[in-house]
């Protein structure tokens, strides 16, 4: 059985007893020096996501708290217009409470909205970062998917919204 040797010093390079392989996509060979280093030890796809993908893990963090943000936002705006549909109900006025469960029910929508909008912006920020560490045809390739699915999320939560979809 031939030995396998990484080399790191110098030229990157990969030696399988008398042969010498150069390797082609540094992120699989970073891999590759990370679990060879790490060897017996137990690593989860997060740890392995977050070293050979940073920016990756910046973005979904980023994305997860806009879209927390958004949730929290349409909660106290919810919380807000229920309230008002409440004090109506109190000052027994009909009228009154037909225009404030009308304006709680555009509220909701309105918020719904917005936390689909913000969801949507999180899942393309992550795809874009994904995006980045591909090159040439495939990154252009990988964006313009991602702006398409943004896209498309976006006028389907319009769509929602308006009643439509």
């Amino acid at each position: 059985m031939s030995q396998i040797r990484l080399r790191i010093l110098g030229e990157s390079v990969i030696e399988v007893g008398d042969t010498i392989v150069e390797p082609s996509a540094t992120h699989l060979f970073a891999l590759l020096l990370y679990l060879a280093i790490e060897r017996g030890k137990l690593i989860t796809r997060g740890q392995l996501a977050s070293l050979l993908f940073p920016d990756v893990t910046d973005a979904r963090a980023d994305a997860q708290r806009d879209v927390s943000d958004a949730q929290a936002d349409a909660r106290e705006n919810n919380a807000d217009a229920t309230k008002d549909v409440a004090d109506a109900q109190a000052d027994h006025d009909p009228n009154d409470v037909a225009d404030q469960t009308q304006q709680a029910s555009e509220t909701a929508a309105k918020g719904d909205y917005k936390v689909a909008v913000a969801q949507a912006e999180a899942t393309h920020k992550v795809a874009t970062a994904k995006c980045e560490s591909m090159s040439g045809d495939a990154q252009r390739d990988c964006k313009d998917r991602a702006d398409r699915d943004l896209d498309a999320a976006k006028r389907a939560a319009e769509q929602r919204r308006d009643g439509s979809g």
